[in-house]
């Protein structure tokens, strides 16, 4: 009953996939601010070279020093994928 939209991107070596619910963005601190897409694409870039665990664990850090203290609203789910070729 939904329309979706297909897309085809070029994964090759070196490349990095996330997908995330919208409980990561969505993380709210005290003074209202949301994490947002912009405080995931920060833990990407400087933890690419990590494996996907490794950034999952720093996502999830992210969040957590994010909210400092205050707990999570929304479930959090992450999948990472990355391209071992080069």
């Amino acid at each position: 009953d939904y329309p979706y939209r297909e897309h085809e991107v070029p994964f090759g070596g070196g490349n990095l996939f996330c997908i995330f619910s919208d409980g990561v963005i969505e993380a709210k601190n005290e003074e209202g601010e949301y994490f947002g897409r912009e405080g995931v694409k920060r833990i990407l870039e400087k933890n690419a070279e990590l494996s996907p665990r490794e950034i999952i664990e720093a996502v999830l850090e992210g969040v957590e020093r994010f909210l400092d203290g205050k707990p999570l609203e929304d479930e959090v789910s992450i999948v990472v994928v990355k391209s071992k070729g080069e």
